[in-house]
């Protein structure tokens, strides 16, 4: 009787532990997905900027040169032409990010072996995650 009262506490020992470990795993693949979503959003973020204050600034200036004199459509064909060569250059900076970002797929090919194992560890029984998380570590 005693013996079997002992196997139950180690058991439901290790089956609390289990369960924090899980739990520590699954919050580490969130903190992770959150980091990349941060990232994501901050490159968003700043190549808007970059492009609105160029914009207002390309406005500011040709106001000026319109209070100055010059002929609104000389003064329009060469904004345009500066806004399309602002625009090549973030695009070409956006595609060296994006390669950059691109070169992080072990990242993201880590992330998916975590979220398939904790599905998988959703399903079976206390043993067998203890076997797949012992394996893990």
């Amino acid at each position: 009787m005693m013996d079997s009262r002992r196997c139950s506490r180690v058991f439901e020992n290790k089956k609390w532990k289990l369960q924090a470990k899980i739990l520590r795993v699954k919050c580490n693949f969130m903190r992770m997905v959150r980091e990349v979503a941060l990232k994501k959003l901050e490159k968003n973020h700043v190549l808007m900027e970059q492009t609105l204050r160029f914009a207002v600034e390309s406005l500011i200036d040709g106001k000026k040169k319109m209070y100055e004199g010059k002929s609104v459509g000389v003064m329009l064909e060469e904004k345009i032409k500066d806004l399309k060569e602002k625009l090549e250059e973030l695009q070409r900076i956006s595609c060296i990010k994006d390669f950059e970002f691109r070169k992080c797929t072990n990242f993201d090919k880590q992330t998916v072996v975590i979220q398939r194992l904790l599905e998988k560890l959703d399903g079976i029984s206390m043993e067998e995650c203890v076997k797949e998380i012992q394996e893990m570590a």
